[in-house]
């Protein structure tokens, strides 16, 4: 979070509103799960696909999922602070390699953030894909989660 306000707000501002973004990034209703998220999951999952994350988050991660009704999807979880490494580590990514037991070839992992999700599977052998819903494209990015069962 410093590093997201630096140069907008004092170090000391930083710290005084900490716990209270803290507290609503764990809030269910905080969260928007895009309409097409819910419809894609259970697409591909009824279609045998092994489904699992690999997220910069901590230990709220997981009852947030459940909150929002994601989690029973996802066969793992991986999370950077149970890993000790995040995104785009190679470390984080191997470990969910070992959590799947398949090649790197055999996985494609689809991320919001070119660097730290697109770049960090690739540096492991990883297909990767962006979701980008806004206005930019190109063959490694998908506009909406659906265009994903086009691809695989």
């Amino acid at each position: 979070m410093i590093q997201s306000f630096a140069g907008v707000l004092e170090p000391s501002a930083c710290s005084d509103i900490f716990p209270t973004l803290y507290r609503r990034f764990e809030d269910p209703s905080n969260w928007l799960v895009h309409k097409d998220v819910l419809p894609t999951l259970d697409a591909l999952a009824g279609r045998g696909f092994r489904l699992g994350i690999i997220s910069n988050w901590d230990q709220r991660l997981k009852p947030l999922l459940s909150a929002l009704r994601l989690d029973g999807f996802f066969e793992w979880i991986c999370i950077s602070c149970d890993v000790g490494f995040e995104k785009p580590s190679s470390v984080i990514f191997e470990h969910a390699l070992s959590r799947m037991g398949l090649p790197p070839n055999r996985i494609l992992y689809v991320g919001d953030q070119w660097d730290e999700d697109v770049l960090g599977a690739r540096q492991v052998g990883m297909h990767s894909k962006l979701i980008d819903r806004g206005s930019h494209g190109g063959s490694d990015t998908l506009k909406r989660l659906t265009d994903l069962e086009a691809v695989v």
